[in-house]
């Protein structure tokens, strides 16, 4: 970084969140096996209320939903670091706007859906059926067994990234002194290297390991 504090490479991004990570797990004692158990708790819910193909539906679409729902804090926190917007005021506005960048994943769930379960000759988000595309080879395989297991990860995969994400922007979008703080860099850069962090982070804090399929072909996972 230089001088006055600023991010200037990827690679000092890399060092500035995880001093941020570890200054966030010191306030808030406690934090990680409260969120393992919350993790872990919510596929057995999931079981109990659903069943069969319901349950299948569910996981699909929830995973999906975990999964893009993450994508889009990531981006809201790089648009902050280089864009510098917006400036909010009072810790409830920090949260619903939190929040609103999570909401955007739900138009989109559909569309990966029918990916997933179908293909696509070509839609509005057909670039990004890429994050699905070893899950949908998996689904078409003769191996039901090792598509339900690893669905299952997945879910429990994505609620982990989805919360360390929403904890990681509320975190930097309470100091107005990060505004802007990697304005050299362009914000789809912020954005890749933001969400490959928070998966590698997040895999680390939640011991989750990264599943089989996961990580789409060409994506190596950063940090630690």
């Amino acid at each position: 970084m230089s001088s006055h504090g600023s991010i200037d490479s990827l690679e000092d991004y890399d060092l500035w969140l995880g001093m941020l990570w570890v200054a966030l797990q010191q306030s808030l004692p406690g934090f990680i096996p409260k969120f393992q158990a919350q993790i872990a708790n919510t596929l057995e819910e999931k079981r109990s209320q659903h069943l069969g193909d319901e349950y299948i539906n569910q996981i699909e679409k929830n995973l999906i939903y975990g999964c893009e729902g993450t994508h889009q804090i990531c981006e809201a926190i790089a648009r902050f670091l280089v864009l510098g917007e917006p400036r909010l005021g009072p810790e409830v506005e920090i949260l619903a706007y939190v929040e609103s960048w999570r909401f955007k994943a739900l138009p989109v769930v559909g569309r990966h859906l029918a990916f997933l379960r179908s293909g696509c000759s070509g839609c509005q988000v057909h670039p990004n059926h890429s994050r699905y595309q070893n899950l949908r080879k998996l689904r078409l395989s003769a191996s039901f067994d090792r598509y339900f297991d690893e669905i299952e990860f997945c879910y429990k995969f994505y609620q982990g990234t989805s919360i360390l994400a929403g904890l990681t922007a509320a975190s930097i979008l309470r100091t107005q002194d990060f505004s802007a703080l990697a304005s050299t860099l362009a914000v789809e850069d912020v954005l890749h290297r933001t969400w490959l962090l928070v998966c590698a982070r997040s895999s680390a804090w939640w011991q989750l390991g990264i599943g089989d399929v996961l990580i789409p072909e060409g994506e190596a996972s950063a940090g630690g």
